[in-house]
């Protein structure tokens, strides 16, 4: 009966053990945080938590664009987008270990996934090239050729060009469609009835917003008293002498 208790004693001490093991094990716990920053960069900061299994960790970073980075276990890391769009970022952690075999394997311990919704900032300029033609009257006007160009930091299109020719005239905007051309969209003309001077200004819009304006003084030649030029000639007597 003795050798009984005691058998039981010990599958007793044996069970508590394992159950006091099995308590104190802490698992690996994978987050972050993130925060939106200018260039369209997105810097994430590791919150995880290494439990005490033995072994060597890693955190494979997944970007949501195709694109992902393998790092220390709690580094922090950042990554440029070139879209605008809704990300799914996934942070896991592996822990690396010697297999039965004496090979170093790996095991996933912990994940986690949150959306990252991105509109990203976009830069757009704008300008202009001016040709002018006079009209003789009278009155005398001006006639002006104008072309806009412009870029965009994503090869947006254009949507619309608006011209303010700084005389006091309606603003002029063309808006892109499916049988505008080019010529149509960034070229125009206007009259001018003096010779200035003008703040002309052009102002373009790009697909998903971007707008960029560029204003010029421009000046042509006074109308009222217009450049003049003229020739002639004198004839001279010579006598001859012997």
């Amino acid at each position: 009966m003795r050798k009984l208790y005691a058998l039981l004693a010990g599958l007793i001490t044996v069970l508590a053990s394992s159950q006091i093991s099995a308590q104190t094990i802490i698992p690996d716990h994978a987050n972050f945080t993130f925060q939106v920053q200018v260039g369209n960069n997105v810097y994430f900061t590791n919150t995880s938590v290494i439990g005490n299994v033995p072994g060597d960790r890693k955190a494979l970073w997944i970007f949501g664009d195709g694109t992902s980075q393998l790092t220390p276990p709690l580094a922090n890391t950042q990554h440029h987008y070139t879209a605008s769009g809704t990300y799914t970022v996934c942070l896991k952690i592996y822990r690396y270990f010697f297999n039965t075999n004496n090979v170093r394997d790996s095991v996933l311990t912990a994940s986690v996934c949150k959306t990252v919704s991105l509109t990203l900032s976009s830069t757009c300029t704008a300008d202009f090239q001016y040709q002018d033609s006079i009209i003789h009257g009278p009155p005398v006007q001006h006639k002006v050729k104008f072309s806009a160009f412009g870029s965009h930091s994503q090869n947006k299109p254009i949507t619309s060009v608006c011209w303010n020719f700084g005389d006091g005239s309606p603003v002029q905007c063309i808006q892109a469609s499916a049988t505008t051309t080019p010529q149509q969209l960034l070229q125009t003309t206007h009259i001018y009835n003096g010779a200035g001077p003008y703040n002309a200004c052009v102002r373009i819009t790009y697909q998903e917003g971007c707008v960029a304006e560029k204003c010029r003084i421009i000046e042509f030649p006074n109308t009222t008293h217009p450049d003049s030029c003229r020739a002639n000639f004198e004839r001279i007597n010579i006598s001859a002498k012997c």
